[in-house]
């Protein structure tokens, strides 16, 4: 993620970076960039990062031309996590990035997606992720939920013997989501296109393109200068995610049956701008809240609903 969300008060929380490739080792700075570069209250907090450990060896052939080229069969399992990106590297150093889709005990892994390349038997999965546990300093000041400060973390390692150096913002918030349910945005395209499941090869797709659109959408709202994580958005906003969710489907050619393609993905379009302008525009209707960004509530009860650029207050 270029932005890293730390909750408020917090404790027990790890900043990650995910680098292009493996690295041996790495170190991370966190930065209050309030404070000049030769300022020392600059530095929050610094040391090695700690590399994720996964190690793995394949035991049959993996990606292009297999039955399911998303699955790495594996020995064991061990240190596996779905969600985490890992990296499969073959005998003659070819390698390529994936996420952890699936884990079965001692069996396999799968790839989010298919894997472009062949890996032999014997290749190798490691993990990618470095992490840096965010420090009280950080997560306990109220000052940068409120006023939202610049604080970032610099990520510094060697790749092909170039050293690099990755800059990521951090962001204090309250809460880091909206109150949606992926569950419930789901089973919304589910029940308007039950035939969805026939067209997708794995129920994963489905999650991907929610995922995707929610993504897509609280960006939306920070171009704006909202902050999704700030408001609450009531159900429509679940059929929002639905709609560019089905219209991202659709542009990926999963498209329900007796449905033309140009007039689905337009359909689809219609539909979820509509209800992303009125969230936008500050028009969004009942049960909707802005939540102050101070008190984190709705303190003036006769100003109720999602503040939008054309609506102040």
């Amino acid at each position: 993620m270029a932005v890293q969300r730390v909750l408020y008060g917090e404790s027990g929380q790890s900043l990650r970076h995910t680098p292009p490739e493996r690295v041996a080792s790495a170190t991370y700075q966190i930065e209050d960039l309030e404070y000049d570069a030769d300022d020392p209250s600059r530095v929050l907090a610094s040391g090695s990062a700690t590399i994720d450990s996964l190690s793995l060896t394949s035991n049959a052939a993996a990606g292009d031309g297999q039955t399911n080229p998303s699955r790495i069969s594996v020995a064991s399992t061990t240190g596996a996590t779905i969600g985490d990106p890992a990296v499969i590297t073959a005998a003659d150093g070819s390698f390529e990035l994936f996420e952890i889709a699936a884990v079965s005990a001692d069996s396999y892994i799968e790839a989010r997606h298919p894997l472009i390349g062949l890996y032999p038997s014997g290749s190798t999965v490691r993990g990618l992720q470095l992490s840096a546990s965010v420090p009280a300093s950080v997560y306990d000041e109220e000052e940068y939920v409120e006023m939202q400060d610049g604080l970032r973390v610099v990520w510094e390692y060697t790749i092909g013997g170039v050293a690099r150096k990755r800059q990521q913002q951090i962001r204090v918030v309250y809460q880091d989501e909206p109150d949606i349910e992926l569950g419930e945005v789901e089973s919304i395209i589910r029940d308007m296109h039950p035939d969805i499941v026939d067209r997708v090869v794995s129920p994963g797709e489905i999650r991907g393109w929610v995922q995707l659109a929610k993504r897509r959408l609280n960006g939306e709202f920070r171009a704006n200068g909202q902050r999704p994580e700030q408001m609450m958005l009531g159900d429509e906003y679940n059929f929002c995610i639905a709609y560019l969710a089905m219209k991202i489907a659709g542009q990926n050619g999963c498209i329900p049956r007796n449905q033309e393609p140009d007039q689905f993905i337009d359909a689809m379009h219609k539909e979820y701008r509509s209800i992303a302008n009125r969230y936008l525009t500050g028009k969004a209707g009942v049960e909707t809240h802005s939540l102050d960004d101070i008190s984190n509530s709705t303190t003036d009860s006769s100003a109720r609903g999602i503040r939008g650029l054309f609506r102040p207050w």
